[in-house]
Parts: C-alpha cells; sequence; structure tokens
C-alpha cells in the first residue's frame, strides 16, 4: 500500500446523554433516513488511547464527491443497509455537505438518505473533520489513511469503536482493501470485526457478511 505522512492530534470529547442515543435509536426505526449514522461519530471515548495518527495536507475539495462504502466496524442501524454511499458537497461557507445514502435490505430496497454537515475547526489539520447530522450533536471523523489520487480511504474515530474503508468506486482492489484491514489493525481498531458492505457490483453481498482478515 502507499504510504501517507500522518501525525498525532488530541481527541475532542462529546457526551451523548442516554436519553438522545434512545430517541435518536427510535428515530433511525424510520426507513426514511440514515439518522442512526449520526451515532457512530459520538460515543464516548475511550480512556487511556493514544489518538490514532492522521493524513498530513489533506486537500478537502479533492477529497469532495462520492465515496463507496467498502466496509465498516458493526453498527446495528446499518444492518439491513447496502450500496451505502457518502457525498461531500463544498459550501460556500467553507464547510461541506454530507449526504449518506443506502438501500435497506438490498440493491433493490427502498432508498433511505440522510444530510449533514462536516467542517474542520480552527487550529486543526483537514484530516480531522467534524460531522453534524442535526443539532446539537456533533462527532469526530478522523482520516487515517488516502491513496495517492484520492481513490481510497480509511476512516476512523479517535476511541477506535467505528471505522470504515471508502473507495471511490464499488469495488476495491483487493489488495488495497486487505492493505487497509491491516493498516486499521496496526492502528488499534477490531478489524476481526469488519462487515463488508454490499455494493452493485458486488451483489454475493447484499446480505452483509462479517469479513475475517
Amino acid at each position: 500500500m502507499n504510504t501517507v505522512a500522518v501525525e498525532h492530534g488530541s481527541t475532542c470529547a462529546v457526551q451523548i446523554p442516554v436519553l438522545l442515543r434512545q430517541v435518536a435509536g427510535r428515530l433511525w426505526a424510520a426507513p426514511v433516513n440514515l439518522l442512526g449514522l449520526l451515532l457512530t461519530l459520538w460515543a464516548a471515548p475511550a480512556q487511556g488511547l493514544t489518538p490514532p495518527p492522521v493524513v498530513k495536507d489533506v486537500d478537502l475539495v479533492k477529497y469532495s464527491g462520492t465515496w463507496y462504502e467498502q466496509a465498516r466496524l458493526p453498527l446495528y442501524w446499518e444492518n439491513e443497509c447496502w450500496g451505502v454511499t457518502v457525498t461531500y458537497r463544498p459550501l460556500p461557507d467553507g464547510r461541506f455537505q454530507v449526504s449518506n445514502t443506502c438501500r435497506l435490505g438490498g440493491p433493490q430496497g427502498q432508498e433511505s438518505g440522510h444530510q449533514g454537515l462536516a467542517w474542520v475547526e480552527d487550529n486543526q489539520p483537514a484530516a480531522k473533520l467534524k460531522v453534524q447530522f442535526f443539532w446539537p450533536i456533533r462527532g469526530d471523523y478522523w482520516i487515517l489513511a488516502l491513496g495517492p489520487n484520492y481513490e481510497w480511504s480509511l476512516v476512523g474515530t479517535p476511541d477506535r469503536e467505528h471505522l470504515w474503508i471508502l473507495s471511490r468506486t464499488p469495488l476495491l482492489e483487493e489488495a488495497i482493501y486487505q492493505d487497509l484491514v491491516a493498516l486499521g489493525q496496526q492502528l488499534g481498531y477490531p478489524v476481526q470485526q469488519l462487515i463488508v458492505t454490499g455494493q452493485p457490483q458486488t451483489p454475493e453481498l447484499a446480505t452483509p457478511v462479517a469479513h475475517v482478515p
């Protein structure tokens, strides 16, 4: 895998009341959106963990556009999601619109989606994004590795509870995928729990299955 320069950073913690978690969980039950995805970024951080390094000098405009999710750590609100994508669009104020979509149950399932905002806080590197799907909840979205031509990306939360492998195309080259899994393990993520995401060119994965490297 192509190596990328990284740097260490600090974690900004956000605590979520239990009640708010429960409300958001109920909202996810409605098939009209992916509101449950907002919780992937806002778990209380584990104590004593060294924040993972992130990619240096990310061009977020170049990072914009559509990404196809290749794998993720388990998310109960994505249990039925197939063909997950995330699209970033630059806004005039310097922030980015984030659009998450998936199909429920398989490639012909009902489309579900939700929009949010992403931005970089002052004095933070571009790879340490904050994401917000509804006020006042916000969370970390860190770019841990990035292809030389922005063709793939490894993204995680600093508490190691969430990890995504993303690609510009529906199907990522297997060798690159395995390299990213290995990097995630090196950074302390529980990659043995990764779930492969079904995409249009991988119909055999219409029902998500565990991927054990």
